[in-house]
Parts: structure tokens; C-alpha cells; sequence
């Protein structure tokens, strides 16, 4: 069995040998990868660089707080987006819910939002529940939040600056 293939002027598969019809299919579907990939990092980027805009261009730091709420929420796919600022205890505070103009920061919901967030800035690193079989400790707050919510899938990260966190 022989097979040649390479790429013509434009970019498209040209296979030269036995077995022209599968080598050839097999280079088109990878081409067809790659594009499609290339075309999900780009159409990301922009909606990324078109939150970061909308964030920039917010009149105080509640309004980008739940202009990146609302953002995250239509980028992700995700059902809630909680947005918690770092205040001077060093507490994180939920200050943002996605699609929620005003919310009982004093409630139940609230309470398990900050915990989760708090988690998240102490572990200093990406919180998920359901959590790996190693890390379910570590996860506590995540874990009540997703029971009370309920929700299948809860993800933490901290929010930082080039001077630190300042969220989560």
C-alpha cells in the first residue's frame, strides 16, 4: 500500500497511490477539524474581547460586575453567574447574580454563594462540584450550594488582577 498525500495551492488534500479515496476522506476530515477548531478559538476571542469591552466601558464596578455576570453567563452556557468582590475583612461577597437586578444579600442563597466564592479564593485555584474523588473535602461549600440549588455542575475560579485577586 502507498499513499502520498500533501496539500495543494489552496490548502486541499491531494493523495497520490492506493487506497487515493480513503487517504483522502481521512485528510478532508482532518482539515475539517482543524478549521472548525480554528473557527471556535476565533469566534471566542471575540466574544471575549467584546466582554472585556463591555466591562471597561461600565460606569462603576457594580455595573461591570454584572456586566461580566450576564457575559459569562450567555458565553458559558451556564444556568446562574455569581460575581463576588473581595472586600477589606478579606471576605469575598457575592456583589452580582447573572440576570438579577437586585438580590437579599443577607438570604440562605447568598450565604452559600459567599461560602462557595470564599472556598474558591482559599484554595486559590479552581473549585468544582461534583468534585474528584481526592479533592471532595476541599469542596464542602460547593457541595451545599449544588444541593440547595440544586444544580449538577458548580465551578469556581478566582477573578485576579496583575496586583492579585480581588474576587472570585
Amino acid at each position: 500500500m502507498h499513499r502520498v498525500c500533501h496539500r495543494d495551492q489552496l490548502g486541499l488534500p491531494v493523495v497520490t497511490g492506493q487506497d487515493d479515496e480513503v487517504s483522502c476522506i481521512v485528510a478532508a476530515a482532518d482539515q475539517a477539524a482543524e478549521s472548525a477548531r480554528l473557527d471556535w478559538e476565533a469566534q471566542a476571542t471575540a466574544a471575549i474581547v467584546e466582554l472585556v469591552g463591555t466591562i471597561e466601558s461600565s460606569r462603576d464596578q457594580k455595573a461591570a460586575c454584572f456586566a461580566l455576570a450576564r457575559g459569562l453567563k450567555r458565553l458559558l452556557g451556564c444556568e446562574k453567574v455569581v460575581v463576588g468582590l473581595r472586600q477589606s475583612s478579606d471576605r469575598v461577597v457575592p456583589c452580582a447574580v447573572s440576570d438579577v437586578a437586585h438580590f437579599d444579600r443577607r438570604g440562605e442563597m447568598a450565604r452559600l454563594h459567599e461560602a462557595a466564592l470564599n472556598e474558591t479564593l482559599v484554595r486559590d485555584d479552581i473549585a468544582v462540584w461534583p468534585a474528584e474523588s481526592g479533592d471532595r473535602h476541599a469542596t464542602i461549600a460547593h457541595r451545599k450550594l449544588a444541593e440547595a440549588c440544586p444544580a449538577e455542575f458548580i465551578a469556581s475560579t478566582p477573578l485576579a488582577t496583575l496586583d492579585g485577586e480581588v474576587g472570585a
